[in-house]
């Protein structure tokens, strides 16, 4: 591995462990139970609905979206790789949006929804402060 690729690898470290920090200290201040990684925390039937829903149209999205950038020179452009990074900034805010709607009105600790959408301004800014600043200049 180069420097540079050590640099970028240590700086994604650290901007996971201030999202993980962060979420710690924000349900142990509001009193929030931790949710489980990589699985589906619906609060209800609709909450389930409409996320496979929105997981679904943007499935087909990204489906359409590539196969005509492959058979386009749409790849060589510069905002290629933005571009897919802000898709899924979309998707995650709109899929942490319901979830955020659907804790505020459901959900038994009406402290979840905070966490929720704090969690989501925060990895979205800092997804959109590595963009813009291309790494701290790491990549040029």
């Amino acid at each position: 591995m180069d420097n540079e690729t050590l640099k970028i690898v240590v700086l994604l470290l650290i901007f996971t462990g201030i999202i993980l920090m962060f979420g710690y200290f924000m349900r142990k201040i509001l009193k929030v139970e931790r949710k489980k990684w990589f699985s589906y925390n619906h609060v209800n039937d609709l909450h389930k609905k409409i996320d496979w829903s929105i997981r679904i149209t943007f499935s087909l999205i990204f489906i359409t979206i590539s196969y005509y950038m492959i058979y386009s020179d749409v790849h060589k452009i510069d905002w290629y790789f933005d571009m897919w990074v802000y898709f899924f900034l979309l998707f995650i805010f709109l899929s942490e949006s319901v979830r955020s709607v659907m804790e505020w009105k459901y959900a038994t600790n009406p402290n979840t929804y905070i966490v929720t959408v704090a969690e989501m301004v925060l990895i979205i800014v800092l997804v959109i402060i590595i963009l813009k600043t291309r790494f701290f200049n790491l990549l040029n």
